[in-house]
């Protein structure tokens, strides 16, 4: 009788390790990726993942439509080894990336190809995070704020906050790196925003947006203070993200 009972356990644990991905693929859901190009000077670039092309034609301010689906790697092989390269096909950043099971992540560059002469902190780099696309509740949007503002020639990029204006501002960020990024939860419909230096006077951009209901947005900070190119001034760029329940 115990044999038979050992028997019928280890057939059980042998279903069990099948139907729930004993060997691991059966469970692993793939991450998802958006790529966003933020460099003002770049011109149009391409995104590789092991150097395989994955985007292409992005020029300053684009992203391609929507999330892509990629198989995961894992730390084991140090996940993706993502490049950028410009409208010539020369490589102008690299790394090894690791994206998540299960998550949903943008890639965006930003920074300046030509950056001045002693300034290499604004050089052109790429910055990679993950973001919440789960709808907010009632009448709330999400906003993922991202700083990729760089100042004029002989001046260090600050942090920035995203806020209303005003000195009693209803919804604002922290200070943000440059870089880096920083979410808030507010009321949907038409607002004011600016983006100004943390800690002291200074707008840098400013702009009127109408956020929906139960949407999720990547709101980017962009350009160069003080350049002479209109298109490559401090501008905010909204973008939509498509949500998931």
């Amino acid at each position: 009788m115990l044999r038979k009972l050992s028997i019928i356990a280890v057939a059980v644990s042998a279903l069990v390790l099948s139907g729930c991905g004993g060997s691991g693929n059966g469970s692993i859901i793939k991450p998802e990726i958006m790529f966003v190009n933020a460099s003002p000077d770049s011109g149009a670039i391409s995104y590789r993942l092991n150097d395989e092309v994955e985007a292409t034609g992005l020029g300053y301010s684009a992203n391609t439509p929507g999330f892509a689906e990629f198989d995961f790697e894992g730390p084991d092989v140090d996940g993706y080894d993502v490049s950028v390269h410009g409208p010539t096909g020369t490589e102008l950043a690299r790394q090894a990336i690791v994206f998540n099971q299960n998550s949903d992540n943008v890639v965006i560059a930003h920074g300046l190809v030509n950056f001045p002469a002693g300034e290499e902190l604004k050089r052109f780099r790429f910055t990679s995070f993950t973001v919440d696309r789960q709808r907010p509740v009632g009448s709330k949007s999400r906003l993922i704020v991202v700083h990729a503002l760089e100042r004029s020639t002989g001046n260090s990029t600050p942090a920035i906050r995203f806020q209303n204006p005003g000195d009693t501002p209803q919804f604002q960020t922290g200070g943000i790196q440059s870089g880096a990024t920083a979410s808030l939860v507010v009321d949907s419909g038409p607002s004011t925003w600016i983006a100004k230096r943390e800690g002291a006077d200074g707008i840098f951009a400013t702009a009127n947006l109408n956020f929906v209901a139960g949407g999720v947005y990547l709101i980017i900070v962009s350009g160069i203070e003080g350049d002479p190119l209109p298109a490559n001034q401090p501008k905010i760029t909204v973008v939509s993200l498509p949500t998931v329940l």
